[in-house]
């Protein structure tokens, strides 16, 4: 998952937003996963079940043409 994060990164041109602005989502309660932030990683962990689903999420500045 390190490296999908840091080819996204490299090849969309995007520097990474502050670890504060990054928020979690899940679609619904039941489905929560746990979350973790280890230094600059942020993680997901399934708790050893099925059907965990969620997202670490931010809001990037875009300007086109760029």
């Amino acid at each position: 998952m390190k490296s999908f994060a840091l080819w996204f990164l490299l090849a969309f041109g995007v520097s990474a937003a502050p670890q504060g602005e990054w928020k979690t989502y899940t679609p619904r309660a039941e489905l929560e996963p746990s979350w973790g932030k280890e230094g600059d990683v942020l993680t997901i962990f399934p708790n050893d079940r099925k059907g965990a689903v969620g997202q670490w999420q931010a809001t990037f500045p875009v300007k086109g043409g760029q």
